[in-house]
Order: structure tokens, then C-alpha cells, then sequence
């Protein structure tokens, strides 16, 4: 082979060895990218899950679940709390919403109400009637009460028996900003009752019947209201 061909050659299969090493490199380095993407993703997914399992422990008073899952969230990788953010404030995703809430306040950091507003907007039952417990705290101003009587509004329409207690609460004793209603408070009471809150069952019994239970005593249940 002439020399000049000979050079050519060799050239030509630098390139063409240079180019397919290329492509086999760079194979591995984006099949990494996508197994992290889709290990993100599934990550992303079960502490979306968390959210749901959170708000059906509260409707079944499972503290267990609840303890077990706050660790959990305690916990949350920051990677996976990026990609939440990114679900709540873009895709006004409530789930995302209410667990980055939940982390939050577990660890005592502010941005927890803004976030528990948010999941309470989109539909989130447990982030209500936290806020609505939280504000009620606070009844000491009339703005609060109305905050509070709005987020408990939200949670006790969702079934969930504190929210419809301290609702009834707020309505048979009276709150700034909120007017005094005991027929509707009454009403309240009985439903928080009916889903298995004791203290409202207690609540709704005559005063001569507490006394007795008092003296007697006896644990008030849902069988001893008429």
C-alpha cells in the first residue's frame, strides 16, 4: 500500500475507533442518569404516598402509623425535598404540598404554615385541620378565630372528628369574629361524636347526666348521647 494511502488509512480508523469509543463511553454515563432519574422519581412517588397514608392514620386515630411515618419525614433526603417543592408550587400538587409541611413542622421551621395552607387549598384534610387547630390555639385575636373557623370548616367537611369538635366548640361558646350559633355548634358536636371524638360525645350529654357520669365514674361513649 503506497504510503500516502497507508496514512489514510490509519487516519480514517482513528477517527472511526475515536468516535465508537466515544458512544460506548457515554452509553453507561446516560444509563446512570436514567436509573438516578427514575430512582428520584420513585423516591418522589412514596413520600407522595406519605401524605395519604398520614391523613388516613388521623381518620383512624393510628398514632403508631402516624409516629412511624413522622420519622420517615423527619428524614426526607433534600434531593427528594427539591422535587416536591417543584410538585407544590408548580403543579399546586397537595400531597407535596402537605408532607413538605408536615417535615417542616416537625423540625420546628416557619415555612410549615405556608405550606399547610397550600395543601389545605389544593384538597389535603389532615393539613386543614392542622392549621385550623393551630389558629384556634391563637383565638386571642378576631383574624385568627376567622382563620381558624375557615381551615376547621375545610377539615370537618372532610370527615376529620377534631376539626368538627373544635368547630362545634368555637360555635356553641363563641370566638371574636366568629358569632355565637349553638344549634349550629350542637350540630358540629353530634358529627364529631358520630365519627368517634369522646369529648364531644361529653360535650353534648345533659349537665345532670356529666354529673353523674362524673360521680359514678364512668367514661363517657357515643352510646350515651340522645
Amino acid at each position: 500500500m503506497p504510503f500516502r494511502k497507508k496514512k489514510l488509512f490509519l487516519l480514517v480508523s482513528l477517527v472511526i475507533s475515536t468516535f465508537v469509543a466515544g458512544r460506548v463511553l457515554s452509553q453507561p454515563a446516560d444509563s446512570s442518569k436514567q436509573i438516578i432519574k427514575a430512582r428520584d422519581k420513585k423516591n418522589v412517588d412514596a413520600y407522595l404516598e406519605k401524605a395519604l397514608l398520614w391523613q388516613q392514620a388521623v381518620l383512624n386515630d393510628d398514632k403508631e402509623s402516624i409516629a412511624r411515618l413522622e420519622k420517615v419525614v423527619k428524614n426526607m433526603p433534600y434531593s427528594v425535598e427539591l422535587e416536591l417543592k417543584k410538585l407544590c408550587i408548580q403543579k399546586k400538587n397537595a400531597n407535596a404540598c402537605a408532607v413538605l409541611g408536615w417535615k417542616y413542622a416537625i423540625n420546628l421551621d416557619p415555612s410549615a404554615h405556608d405550606y399547610l395552607d397550600k395543601a389545605c387549598e389544593y384538597g389535603h384534610g389532615v393539613s386543614c385541620e392542622i392549621q385550623g387547630i393551630s389558629y384556634f390555639h391563637l383565638c386571642i385575636k378576631a383574624p385568627w378565630c376567622k382563620k381558624a373557623e375557615r381551615f376547621l370548616k375545610k377539615a370537618c367537611d372532610k370527615n376529620f372528628r377534631d376539626a368538627c369538635y373544635r368547630l362545634g366548640l368555637m360555635y356553641t361558646s363563641g370566638c371574636r369574629g366568629v358569632k355565637k350559633d349553638e344549634k349550629l355548634g350542637k350540630s358540629y358536636l353530634k358529627k364529631a361524636c358520630i365519627l368517634g371524638h369522646k369529648g364531644a360525645c361529653k360535650a353534648l350529654e345533659p349537665s345532670w347526666k356529666r354529673f353523674f357520669h362524673v360521680l359514678l365514674g364512668k367514661e363517657n361513649d357515643k352510646e350515651n348521647v340522645k
